[in-house]
């Protein structure tokens, strides 16, 4: 008899089982939120999580949205910088009116002279070195002065072999709009070539 009722006990718990549906996870998830206190906050945590999540991410977008649009309207707009041009006239008046530091050397025979100026407001002031000595000058209104300590005298025959011409920014800048140069084009940098004669 133990045998039957063990397999009739079987029998009934499997009738049982069929009759028993299974729950779905929305059932247990409907019954734990209705039941459990603690399980319905940590819901509304979530969702709220959720929707701060999905809120930084759409601004987030919109933000890049905003970089995107700036740099390809900076790309579209952005071109190559325009070179100031200046044509020679304006660099010979720049000559004269700019300040600037000169360096001449020049070369008659065996003699080998320097010549290192400031020039400031149509003033050249510098000193001209030869084998044999240095002397402090400065050229004013076309007038050439020798410098010594605290004396200033007008000194025509300062340069001794060189055309002043040569060496005043003035003048030099008068013979060269008065004469015909050529260009020439060397290692990227234009080169103005001119023959002047000298008087």
């Amino acid at each position: 008899m133990k045998k039957k009722n063990k397999k009739e006990d079987i029998t009934k718990l499997q009738d049982n089982e069929e009759k028993v549906e299974m729950e779905n996870y929305w059932d247990v998830f409907v019954r734990n939120y209705r039941n459990v206190p603690g399980f319905k906050s940590l819901v509304k945590l979530l969702i709220y999580l959720f929707l701060i999540f999905i809120f930084i991410i759409v601004a987030s977008s919109g933000y890049h949205d905003e970089d995107r649009s700036d740099k390809t309207s900076n790309k579209t707009s952005t071109t190559e910088p325009i070179k100031d041009v200046v044509s020679y006239q304006d660099m010979l008046e720049s000559v004269l009116k700019n300040e600037k530091k000169i360096a001449i050397e020049a070369i008659s025979g065996d003699n080998r002279y320097l010549i290192d100026a400031d020039i400031n407001e149509g003033i050249m002031l510098g000193y001209y070195t030869t084998k044999e000595t240095t002397k402090k000058f400065s050229i004013e209104d076309n007038k050439i002065y020798e410098l010594n300590l605290d004396e200033r005298l007008e000194n025509s025959e300062f340069f001794n072999d060189i055309n002043v011409n040569f060496i005043n920014q003035h003048t030099l800048v008068n013979i060269i709009k008065n004469n015909i140069g050529t260009k020439e084009l060397k290692d990227g940098e234009i080169i103005y070539n001119y023959a002047i004669l000298d008087n």
